[in-house]
């Protein structure tokens, strides 16, 4: 696959340095493993989002209420856990953007 994947890049400007399309294709590659193993791991549970917030919210509440984990409480209160593919396509996003920047300089 990194042989295909260096062929692809092969004419493509700014990837004529052979370590910048390595490790372009090696960025691109960890957040696809990190995306698929992310998914896995959440279906390996064997329950759906509703399912594990009903198991684990008591747990939770109550680690946020001895106010040693600030960011733990920031997390459940405002961040908006979005679906995974809207997560994995912004962080796509991100890095093809990253490497963008990169390829300009």
């Amino acid at each position: 696959m990194l042989v295909a994947s260096l062929a692809t890049l092969n004419k493509v400007p700014g990837f004529d340095d052979i370590d910048v399309a390595m490790c372009a294709i090696g960025t691109i590659n960890a957040c696809l493993i990190g995306a698929v193993r992310s998914e896995s791991s959440d279906l390996k549970s064997g329950m759906n989002k509703a399912e594990w917030q009903k198991v684990w919210w008591p747990y939770l509440e109550r680690i946020i209420a001895t106010g040693r984990f600030p960011m733990l409480a920031k997390v459940a209160r405002d961040a908006r856990h979005p679906f995974p593919n809207i997560v994995f396509d912004k962080g796509l996003e991100t890095v093809l953007d990253g490497l963008a920047s990169q390829l300009q300089h």
